[in-house]
């Protein structure tokens, strides 16, 4: 995957609200494998539901880079003066 392009992933595992330890180990793999976005269910939101957990993981690995380059710079409004 990383290969491809991609430098976000979701890590979701069935029992990781209670034992976290293999998601831990995945996103420590994942992030010495370059990923630059790693989003672990159980520290998301950890309840015992796997979907509405992975949706979580899966829709903060895909928005967290792009919430993080759009404010990374400063909106227009604020680098023209206000004109009176």
């Amino acid at each position: 995957m990383y290969d491809s392009g991609i430098r976000s992933i979701a890590v979701v595992l069935m029992h990781s609200y209670t034992f976290d330890k293999h998601e831990k180990e995945i996103g420590e793999l994942a992030a010495s494998l370059g990923f630059e976005q790693i989003s672990l269910s159980s520290e998301i939101m950890s309840m015992f539901r796997i979907v509405p957990r992975g949706l979580t993981a899966c829709v903060d690995a895909y928005l967290t880079p792009l919430i993080k380059v759009r404010l990374s710079y400063p909106p227009p409004f604020l680098l023209s003066p206000p004109k009176l």
